[in-house]
């Protein structure tokens, strides 16, 4: 069975000491698999997987862009450090009622980027550089959620990672292969080695 290893590198911020930001880092340049965390005394809870063909500076641009016109929700920070990431501040674009954005958005702009700020300075980013096909790319990132989701593949409420992400079932007879994780921190509920099925596959959310 084929081996793939991802080595984490981070915690990165958002913002803050220029010497921790990803956008100034020689990694950023690349493109992979990356995980947002907060950090805990009993090691980084993770709140989102995702993954990028192009680099990570460009896809956290995007990301950066989303959270700015409303598009992405922002949790309450005081509740999200505790592993509550489901009180908001700003529920994001799509959650009802839908007739909220953006003029919602536009008149609460003053009290909700502040709130950004706040939320966007807690968060830790780890990436883990990795070239492959897209396809596969994908399938490890949305196992990797699977797996940190508690491998049901369903979110409940209770959940503290990101009830948006992609996931995907496996179809039996699919080619697998195994996935070696490396983190420099303790990263909660990651596994060291991750099975991944790349073939035959069946997309049930997104």
């Amino acid at each position: 069975m084929e081996k793939i290893v991802l080595d984490f590198k981070g915690p990165f911020r958002w913002h803050g000491s220029p010497e921790k930001v990803l956008f100034t880092q020689e990694i950023a340049k690349l493109s992979g698999i990356c995980l947002w965390t907060v950090e805990q005394p009993q090691g980084h809870l993770v709140y989102y997987v995702g993954e990028t063909g192009t680099s990570f500076k460009n896809r956290f641009e995007n990301h950066l862009k989303s959270y700015l016109s409303g598009e992405y929700g922002i949790p309450n920070v005081e509740d999200f450090l505790k592993g509550n990431s489901r009180n908001w501040v700003w529920p994001a674009r799509w959650r009802p009622p839908k007739n909220r954005w953006p003029a919602e958005f536009i008149r609460r702009i003053s009290e909700i980027m502040p709130k950004l700020v706040e939320f966007l300075a807690v968060l830790k980013i780890f990436v883990a550089p990795l070239q492959v096909e897209t396809y596969t790319r994908q399938r490890i990132e949305s196992r990797l959620a699977w797996y940190l989701n508690g491998k049901s593949g369903d979110h409940d409420e209770n959940s503290f990672i990101d009830a948006d992400l992609r996931n995907w079932k496996d179809i039996p007879g699919g080619e697998k292969i195994l996935v070696e994780i490396n983190t420099p921190y303790p990263i909660q509920g990651i596994p060291r080695v991750l099975e991944v099925q790349i073939k035959k596959i069946e997309q049930v959310a997104s």
